[in-house]
């Protein structure tokens, strides 16, 4: 399961970013995995950035196995509301590697 969200991950465009933010910061036994997908509209259609987003969610559900909730925001439009710093969002890549992950898929 980690290499396949290593690889998911990988396919990321680069311009775009990854958070969490929500119940799993705070708890243990978390409602649901909040996801904030920050992107580029020069680069990337709103539409073309959600078909991304759907398989990321599809293999982050498989792995927590929590129901999530994905928000997704162009750079300027996270930029207006502050949404980053407003919901004090983690980038993904490092809330992957601490204690979160169930069945040993934790990088220690």
């Amino acid at each position: 399961m980690k290499e396949t969200i290593k690889k998911i991950l990988s396919e990321v465009p680069s311009s775009t970013e990854i958070y969490v933010f929500g119940s799993v910061l705070r708890s243990l036994q978390p409602n649901d995995l909040d996801i904030l997908v920050i992107y580029d509209s020069k680069v990337y259609p709103k539409a073309n950035i959600y078909d991304a987003c759907k398989r990321i969610s599809e293999v982050l559900y498989e792995a927590f196995n929590l129901p999530i909730d994905l928000t997704v925001l162009s750079y300027s439009e996270n930029d207006a509301m502050n949404f980053i710093k407003e919901v004090k969002a983690r980038e993904l890549k490092f809330f992957l590697q601490g204690k979160f992950f169930k069945d040993g898929l934790s990088e220690k």
